[in-house]
């Protein structure tokens, strides 16, 4: 009782200090809630949700999930920055979030000691790594909302970004990792949602728990649902008719139709260089994900996930962390761009061409691919590559149709053109 008196005050001195961050698995876990919980139950997962995306300032960050389903760790944000050091991001903004030169940003270029030149700030390119040197939160009189504002540096540039349009590379995880307390989940959550002047009944917080707790359950068990299959296996779990719903990404795949199962020789004939995980549904007999994995060669000898496609968002996350399980590399992002760069387990980042190599020739179709757009005929190399290189345009197809057909660069026309076997 005293431990957990401390721990109360602990998080009860610390209000306004710090900002809420969550692991992978937490948010998982809440994300996966969502989906499955009603009234006041669902409005404390919305609420929770929207401390991290809204950027509240809090008693307390770095929640993860443990493996007591009693208990939730924390690392206070003192000791979560003493374990960070230097804090480095990825940009994803695709251009937005750069503050603006304004009189009105004044206030904010001050308190972060910039003062920007030029007329527009630096605009860094899409996944260009930072590493942030200070930060400042705007909020309006009288409210816990505000803005969060990185002064963060891109090699021989300083820029200004507001949160959420960076994410997290490196040794972010750390806090979670290291000098966790932990706390009881039901009074860990009371304290954090008092301090943001929300407060709900002890019948909710006890709903609350209780479903926090049984969705624990479901992730310890959640691997024994991922199963990867071979040859013609990964024919029969592209179809539709085996899918769990029709909720994209997975629903909606150009690849789920009947008539498909004839485009994908180039993976059944080729166990030894790719094969699928899938994520198995409650249903008998359905899948709610799925992905193809490749034994890559370049840029570096590994296993590779390919883009994941799947029927709940919430389940992207289980496909993330079981590839980490497994020791494989994964995309940057699981949507239709291909970026020549794979994460591997540890978090860091190796750019170059993604390729492998298959068993060479001509197939009668083939299937629409989402990384290894390129083959070679003569040599059997499939290849992420990109289509301003001319050894691509003269020496591979583009494996884009979703008829079964491929591209081909014509000289002639300097432009690819689709073709049917």
């Amino acid at each position: 009782m005293k431990l957990s008196r401390y721990n109360d005050f602990l998080l009860e001195s610390l209000i306004l200090e710090s900002i809420v961050r969550y692991s992978n698995k937490f948010r998982g876990v809440l994300q996966s809630m969502k989906a499955t919980t009603t009234g006041e139950t669902r409005e404390i997962v919305d609420t929770l949700l929207e401390v991290e995306q809204s950027d509240y300032t809090v008693t307390n960050n770095y929640f993860d999930i443990l493996d007591d389903k009693e208990l939730i760790g924390y690392c206070i944000d003192r000791k979560a920055q003493d374990l960070l050091g230097k804090r480095f991001v990825k940009y994803t903004g695709r251009g937005g979030g750069i503050l603006k030169i304004s009189d009105s940003n004044q206030t904010a270029f001050n308190a972060l000691q910039f003062q920007p030149t030029g007329d527009r700030l630096y605009r860094p390119s899409e996944y260009e790594i930072g590493e942030i040197q200070a930060s400042y939160i705007s909020k309006s009189t009288g409210s816990l909302r505000g803005t969060i504002y990185y002064k963060i540096k891109f090699g021989q540039n300083t820029t200004v970004i507001s949160n959420g349009y960076i994410e997290d590379v490196q040794n972010s995880d750390a806090p979670f990792k290291n000098n966790r307390q932990s706390i009881r989940i039901g009074r860990g959550i009371r304290l954090l949602l008092t301090n943001i002047g929300k407060t709900f009944s002890d019948s909710a917080i006890e709903l609350f728990v209780n479903a926090y707790k049984a969705e624990i359950e479901i992730l310890n068990d959640v691997y024994s649902k991922f199963e990867i299959v071979e040859g013609e296996d990964i024919k029969h779990w592209y179809y539709v008719r085996n899918y769990e719903s029709s909720n994209p990404t997975l629903g909606t795949s150009c690849m789920r139709h009947a008539e498909c199962s004839d485009y994908f020789d180039i993976y059944v004939e080729n166990k030894q260089a790719v094969k699928m995980v899938i994520l198995k549904s409650d249903q008998e007999g359905k899948i709610k994900g799925r992905a193809l994995i490749w034994q890559i060669e370049t840029p570096v000898k590994t296993t590779f996930m390919d883009r994941v496609y799947y029927n709940n968002e919430s389940d992207l996350n289980l496909f993330k962390e079981y590839a980490k399980k497994m020791g494989w590399a994964i995309r940057p992002t699981h949507d239709y761009n291909a970026p020549n760069v794979i994460i591997m387990p540890d978090g860091s980042r190796v750019s170059g061409e993604i390729s492998t190599k298959v068993y060479s020739g001509s197939y009668e179709k083939y299937p629409y691919c989402d990384s290894l757009k390129f083959y070679n005929t003569s040599t059997g190399h499939l290849t992420s590559g990109n289509d301003e290189d001319s050894d691509i345009r003269d020496k591979y197809i583009w494996l884009c149709s979703t008829s079964g057909g491929y591209s081909h660069w014509d000289d002639y026309d300097r432009e690819w053109h689709e073709y049917e076997d």
